[in-house]
């Protein structure tokens, strides 16, 4: 028996964030504060590692108080995101929301919220969230009327509860090989403190006395027209990921302002919060031609040990972000300069002392590398339930 569909207009209710200026956020937090959650907020899970408040007088509509089982959908944003939506869980602390993201707001009655959640995050539907942005500029702003158009397909209550909480079964098991990589990366970086977090800091050389720091070497003998392989934001997604996926384009598309990379160059993001989300990475680029976004510090050594060294010394809490402290940049955005590198310390360690660290680190990434791709089957595991959740509802 076919099961019915529905507008999601019709079971569920966009409810647009608030307005406000940056001079209204508050400096702490006071029992006259209500929470306010931006597009930064809107991850794979709800980020409360940086939320903003506001006096409460801000939110003058109740609905627009955040509830347990809302999804934020990021709903102006580049395109890429526009339709990214996370749950929303119990808060202990009232929370309104921005004007860049709306909460999708389940009728109880008619479905089930995880139920919603896993249909509205699903691929298929997320594709089409994107198709509908209407873009403005570098911002793309999804039509509210057009997702409400939606068709979702909407079996019994009883049905709809039983395939959230098969989906919910598959994303715990998701979750707990997501941690056993988080504290392989824990152990990565404790490595690196526990041998040599205390020598670098102290040392009287810097980082430019080591590394070609954004070394501006263009090709003279590209032209316009040739194909060259070009490392955007969106290609480093992690920290201790090597980048392997290049996207190709003509040499003039990417010649001013960007710099050419190499096979093993590490490259770090410039600009908060991408580099605090560890948007960093060592290059693994296939062709001899290649180019890394503007928005990337790129260091370059023959000693591929050292680069590593470095990696893991960035990823330190607080370094890019000590860099960042006095620079300002765009929608509140802080961007670390070249010159940081020139006083940062860095010391040499002894050849012994460095390739102890090396092997150490490449034996956790092998673990690590076993881990990602058993996460990756895992994913793929989900996306196949989520695709015969919502045509044939585990019954066929």
């Amino acid at each position: 028996m076919s099961t019915a569909t529905v507008r999601l207009g019709d079971v569920a209710t966009f409810v647009r964030g608030i307005t406000f200026k940056p001079a209204d956020v508050l400096d702490g937090v006071t029992a006259d504060a209500v929470g306010c959650m931006r597009t930064k907020n809107v991850q794979s899970k709800l980020d409360e590692t940086d939320v903003w408040f506001l006096p409460k007088n801000f939110v003058a509509n109740k609905n627009q108080v955040l509830q347990e089982g809302d999804l934020l959908v990021s709903t102006a944003n580049s395109w890429n995101l526009v339709g990214k939506a996370c749950w929303v869980p119990k808060l202990n602390y009232e929370c309104t929301f921005g004007g860049f993201i709306s909460a999708l707001r389940a009728t109880d009655a008619l479905v089930d919220r995880r139920y919603l959640y896993y249909w509205f995050t699903s691929a298929k539907i997320q594709a089409k969230l994107r198709s509908f942005g209407n873009k403005t500029t570098n911002i793309s702003n999804l039509s509210i009327k057009r997702a409400n158009d939606l068709v979702i397909p909407l079996p019994p209550l009883a049905d709809q509860k039983r395939i959230a909480a098969i989906l919910d079964k598959a994303a715990e098991i998701k979750a707990k090989r997501e941690q056993a990589i988080a504290k392989l990366d824990e152990l990565a970086q404790s490595t690196f403190v526990e041998m040599f977090g205390e020598q670098i800091s102290k040392s009287t050389k810097t980082v430019n006395d080591f590394f070609e720091v954004n070394a501006n070497r263009y090709e003279t003998n590209l032209k316009d027209a040739d194909r060259v392989s070009f490392v955007p934001m969106s290609a480093v997604s992690e920290i201790s990921k090597t980048i392997e996926n290049e996207e190709f384009r003509e040499y003039g598309e990417v010649k001013k302002g960007y710099t050419p990379i190499k096979h093993g160059d590490l490259i770090v993001a410039k600009i908060t919060p991408c580099y605090e989300n560890g948007k960093q990475a060592i290059a693994t680029v296939s062709t001899q031609f290649a180019y890394g976004s503007t928005e990337f510090h790129t260091f370059r050594s023959s000693n591929k040990n050292l680069v590593t060294l470095l990696h893991y010394y960035l990823q330190t809490k607080n370094v890019m972000r000590e860099g960042a402290a006095n620079m300002k940049g765009a929608a509140g955005q802080r961007r670390v300069p070249d010159s940081f590198f020139k006083s940062l310390p860095f010391a040499l360690p002894a050849t012994n002392e460095l390739n102890k660290f090396s092997a150490a680190i490449a034996s956790q990434n092998k673990r690590r590398a076993e881990q990602v791709r058993q996460l990756a089957v895992i994913e793929t595991t989900i996306a196949s339930l989520q695709h015969k959740a919502f045509t044939t509802g585990f019954n066929a």
